[in-house]
């Protein structure tokens, strides 16, 4: 067996440009890499997928993963090629020894979970429900009292990294001693497989403290949570900012003068059942699942290589790391 793998996707088109996935992401051909979204279905144009180096010099697209260690850079760069950078965690743990040594404007692109990235891809997305919406998709007022009553602990979290340069490990420590809080996670010795995690999530509120506080990086710990009609309790509330996500719908730490006050807010809560279902007001505006009908990223940069053929080259786009993905501001 060939040590890349070489894929073809999207319909009849004259011309077939070449992706190159220069290092694979955690261990999985771009392509695969379910979490991304970056499939092969419904492509509007054809290319070629490949991990083959030796197509270096040929690709239209160039897809870094800046996560994890992508040295050696490629040698044979063409003007008109597009260097794509890729990350769905926040900048803190790129590799920064290499990205230092680049100039500023060395990709031309962007695949993230920020808004501001050429290919936008969150972790999740709110979706208005339309008259075309199933039912299946709406909440029903009693379907919500339901998950309600079935609630039996104030509060869960799960963390896996420990002593995360956001600080979170201080914060439930003393949420620990000043309320009711069940911990799991490689931090306490108490691990949660997804059967556990179910079973544990009939909580009021979960601690969604990501392990980084970076403008716009929201993931699974947020959205497992309010999916599952649970109150995610966040870090930060501007980090949400320009997310779309409804200010409503969480509770932020950094809105109260101190650790103490954040607790006796979420264990008043438990005595004001009107204002604990004011959180879930957003199931009367959106569906429970996202409705994302948007072409997979790789079709959309598939589609962005077509159209860049017929520019000029000294038009092509750059990005600004200084300002796009900058470690300052996490």
């Amino acid at each position: 067996m060939a040590s890349f793998e070489l894929r073809n996707f999207g319909q009849i088109s004259n011309v077939r440009l070449i992706i190159l996935g220069w290092k694979r992401i955690f261990g999985y051909p771009f392509y695969e890499y379910s979490y991304l979204k970056l499939g092969l279905n419904n492509c509007s144009n054809e290319c070629v997928y490949t991990e083959d180096k030796t197509f270096e010099s040929s690709a239209s697209v160039v897809l870094v993963h800046v996560r994890h260690d992508f040295s050696p850079l490629p040698e044979h760069r063409r003007p008109e090629q597009l260097y794509t950078m890729v990350s769905m965690e926040s900048p803190h743990w790129s590799q920064w020894w290499l990205l230092a040594r680049l100039p500023n404007n060395y990709f031309n692109m962007s695949i993230s979970y920020h808004t501001d990235s050429t290919i936008y891809l969150p972790c999740d997305q709110l979706s208005e429900i339309t008259s075309q919406t199933p039912r299946e998709q709406i909440w029903s007022d009693r379907e919500i009292q339901m998950q309600i009553n079935k609630k039996q602990r104030l509060a869960l979290q799960i963390v896996s990294h420990c002593d995360a340069p956001s600080g979170r490990d201080l914060i439930t420590e003393q949420l620990q001693n000043l309320m009711e809080l069940d911990v799991f996670g490689n931090c306490n010795s108490k691990s949660c497989d997804d059967a556990c995690y179910q079973r544990e999530l009939v909580t009021f509120f979960y601690l969604a403290f990501e392990n980084t506080v970076c403008p716009q990086y929201v993931t699974e710990k947020f959205w497992n949570a309010l999916r599952s009609l649970v109150v995610p309790v966040v870090l930060n509330r501007s980090v949400l900012n320009g997310t779309g996500i409804p200010d409503n719908v969480y509770i932020a730490a950094d809105d109260f003068d101190c650790v103490q006050a954040l607790a006796d807010f979420l264990t008043a809560l438990l005595g004001d059942s009107e204002r604990y279902l004011g959180y879930f007001n957003w199931t009367k505006k959106y569906r429970r699942q996202w409705d994302n009908t948007k072409p997979s990223a790789l079709c959309q940069l598939c589609q962005i290589a077509h159209k860049q053929m017929q520019k000029d080259k000294d038009g092509i786009q750059t990005v600004q790391l200084d300002k796009f993905w900058a470690k300052k501001y996490c």
